[in-house]
């Protein structure tokens, strides 16, 4: 009897069977653990990523907002808000030399400023170039190296803009600036 003690122990305990499906539990309890480490280490990773690009966003808030909160320095009534818009024309660089005794020399960029719809006086100043160029040399040689200073320049560009106007017979330009505009002595 004491082999089919045995016997019913195996059947009762499950046998052969009890054991396959031991190691199948085991089997799927591996599969989860590799998983659930897998997604940890994403977790974390994507932790990671998220508080990089917190901190890049809080950060570039607070620069920008110091930048936008500054006033400009020193801002010209000429320039401010409601002056039209202009196109210029580029006479590229005039030099000369002035009415002094001694020698002075002056040299710089004239840009002529129209309005934008006004395509007749872009036509006559592209005809006109070196008629204006000459007739700016002119005035700008019979001036002296004080009437040049850059606390006159503003002055200067008015009187060169009625130069300008004198020539063109198609409309009025709005300006006539000097840009890199100097005089050396």
């Amino acid at each position: 009897m004491s082999d089919e003690e045995l016997n019913v122990a195996e059947d009762v305990g499950g046998g052969a069977e009890a054991t396959e499906a031991a190691g199948a539990q085991k089997r799927t309890g591996l599969l989860p653990g590799v998983l659930i480490t897998i997604l940890k280490w994403a977790a974390i990773a994507l932790g990671f990523v998220i508080l990089g690009a917190t901190t890049t966003l809080i950060t570039y808030r607070i620069v920008s907002g110091r930048t936008e909160s500054q006033a400009p320095i020193g801002r010209r009534e000429a320039y401010s808000a409601g002056r039209e818009f202009l196109a210029y024309f580029d006479l590229e660089t005039i030099r000369g030399s002035t009415s002094d005794e001694t020698q002075t020399i002056f040299s710089g960029i004239v840009r002529v400023g129209y309005a934008e719809d006004k395509k007749e006086i872009a036509d006559e100043l592209v005809k006109r170039k070196i008629q204006i160029r000459n007739a700016i040399m002119i005035k700008l040689s019979r001036k002296t190296y004080e009437e040049l200073r850059p606390d006159r320049l503003e002055q200067v560009q008015s009187e060169l803009t009625v130069v300008v106007n004198g020539i063109l017979t198609s409309g009025k330009v709005s300006e006539v600036l000097l840009d890199d505009f100097t005089v050396v002595r």
